[in-house]
């Protein structure tokens, strides 16, 4: 699609109308990391619910009931999906306050989170031939996980939150551009996106309102240094990584809710031994 932007309808659709919305969520990645490449899809379903809107935040309780990984093609990467996914059972309930930009003010179920993990600490989870304690696995102790912020900063990584909240932004107009920060893909450095939005001129329809979202990030020496410089695999090898984030969102202009979005991201660090890249596809369901 080609995209053309205006210049004088700037405006952004507000969040208007609390509720529940259902969404699936379904991610296709790949990644290249030393000799081992790796294509996977994972289906997350899950229950919004929105209310005690302001005009700067508001609250919303998420529900993931399925989580799963349809294709995956290397099976040590299925295992440790599987095993992670054991950790996130702990929040697959959340009620929070969150800002329209996407910082989480307040976590509101932090019982249900302690109580979950007061069962969950007993057991043990299968990788590959052994079992191991999941609190040894994920170095968990349960001042940790009575710990708020450190829940809030859990959280702050979770995909459902970045794509409905962090990266469309409320509180901004159309046309505009900010900074935001997040974890690259292999968790090594954090990346000061820059974020730039749009409205665009090519609309759905009367009800709907198309955004176009983009994200660069220009990494100097030795925030490559600090990334990848401890990576044996890339020794004596010169680097220019390249980000990028380009996607799209519709929203229902009478309730400011996403009624179907696309994000893809890349993280190419050299193009034949380290790169990332998620597709992501979030859509409504009635």
């Amino acid at each position: 699609m080609n995209w053309s932007f205006t210049s004088d309808n700037n405006r952004k659709v507000a969040l208007r109308r609390g509720g529940t919305g259902k969404y699936r969520l379904t991610l296709k990645g790949e990644m290249q990391t030393y000799n081992m490449k790796v294509k996977s899809t994972v289906c997350t379903d899950f229950l919004l619910r929105m209310k005690d809107i302001s005009t700067s935040d508001v609250v919303i309780n998420i529900i993931v009931f399925r989580k799963e990984m349809i294709d995956c093609t290397n099976p040590a990467f299925k295992e440790m999906f599987s095993v992670t996914r054991q950790l996130e059972k702990l929040y697959d309930e959340i009620t929070i306050r969150i800002s329209f930009e996407g910082k989480i003010l307040d976590i509101y179920n932090m019982d249900r989170i302690i109580e979950n993990w007061d069962r969950l600490k007993k057991e043990n989870v299968q990788y590959f031939d052994s079992f191991t304690d999941i609190s040894d696995f994920f170095r968990l102790n349960d001042e940790k996980v009575k710990d708020k912020e450190f829940w809030k900063e859990v959280l702050d990584e979770q995909e459902i939150l970045f794509l409905l909240f962090q990266l469309p932004d409320y509180t901004l107009s159309f046309n505009h551009r900010k900074g935001m920060s997040r974890y690259n893909a292999f968790h090594s450095n954090s990346i000061l996106w820059e974020i730039e939005t749009a409205k665009a001129d090519e609309q759905k329809d009367d009800s709907i309102c198309t955004s176009k979202v983009t994200g660069l990030f220009n990494p100097g020496k030795e925030w490559v240094k600090k990334a990848y410089g401890s990576m044996p695999l890339l020794k004596d090898t010169n680097l220019s990584p390249k980000f990028n984030i380009h996607g799209h969102y519709n929203f229902d202009k009478e309730t400011g809710w996403i009624e179907d979005g696309n994000v893809y991201m890349e993280e190419i660090v050299h193009s034949e031994k380290l790169w990332h890249k998620m597709d992501y596809n979030i859509q409504m369901i009635l």
